[in-house]
């Protein structure tokens, strides 16, 4: 597999193994290295602090959990007190 990483600087460098073309690494690009080559390349990127190496973590086995089971519970809420009668006053 692969190693992927993530340009953090843009910058420019060699496109191919013999140095001859050049490209821009743009910031935000993700590079997969395919080759040694491209290995090396990101190692330079990365000793210089343009690059980061992106890890992937995959589940090493699919495990069935089965249906999932919810229970929902409401409290209610409190009764509310009514208000006190006003007295009736005569006059």
């Amino acid at each position: 597999m692969s190693k992927q990483y993530k340009i953090v600087v843009p910058k420019a460098g060699a496109a191919d193994e013999s140095g001859t073309t050049s490209r821009l690494y743009e910031a935000n690009e993700v590079f997969e290295a395919k080759s040694d080559w491209d290995e090396n390349l990101m190692q330079v990127f990365m000793s210089n602090g343009w690059a980061i190496e992106l890890k992937t973590v995959s589940p090493s086995e699919n495990a069935d959990m089965g249906e999932a089971k919810i229970t929902i519970t409401a409290k209610k809420a409190p009764a509310k007190k009514k208000a006190p009668k006003k007295a009736e006053t005569e006059e």
